[in-house]
């Protein structure tokens, strides 16, 4: 019978190398820091039109469930990007619709009739971020999609970034010129 320590994985000390570097990317994942966002900035760097966008939230009162909240109809196509601020989103009764512990999406329809939800995140509030970390509390996640109707769609994060002003991102949507 062989001993495990003339296997090659062990003489060589890769299996401890293996073992440290997966329990260092497990503590890392578990100790990332929550991201926040109110604004979301969607490029479209696909080879389609995006004909309306959906904002869905996921909270305590949901059950865990995705709930839509509104559509925004807005086209938006190839090389253009879209801003949609969910702060101002408010319900029947004038209250805002988000709040603190909320996940939020935005789910895109494409024109062939694909649906694409994007990359969730967290609604901000008056605690979200340390005081320490020099950091607002609101920001703005930028997102993009690529690919053709049918292959290669998906919306990703590709990082977070400063809000941008009012008139540049809305509610109902604010659409731009980009180049991708």
């Amino acid at each position: 019978m062989k001993s495990r320590f003339n296997n090659p994985w062990f003489r060589h000390g890769a299996m401890p190398c293996f073992i440290a570097g997966f329990v260092a990317m497990s503590l890392t994942q578990t100790a990332a820091a929550t991201n926040y966002a109110q604004q979301f900035d969607l490029a479209n760097c696909g080879a389609y039109s995006i004909k309306r966008f959906g904002v869905e939230r996921r909270a305590d009162d949901t059950n865990g469930n995705w709930k839509s909240v509104y559509l925004v109809p807005k086209d938006v196509a190839t090389d253009r990007a879209i801003c949609i601020d969910v702060s101002g989103i408010k319900d029947d009764n004038d209250e805002p619709v988000f709040g603190e512990g909320d996940e939020v999406r935005i789910v895109a329809h494409i024109a062939g009739g694909e649906r694409v939800r994007c990359d969730s995140t967290n609604f901000p509030n008056n605690d979200s971020v340390e005081p320490s970390s020099g950091e607002d509390e609101d920001h703005r996640r930028r997102l993009v999609m690529k690919g053709t109707s049918f292959n290669n769609n998906g919306c990703r994060s590709i990082e977070y970034r400063d809000v941008l002003p009012q008139h540049e991102c809305r509610t109902w949507g604010a659409v731009r010129s980009i180049s991708c």
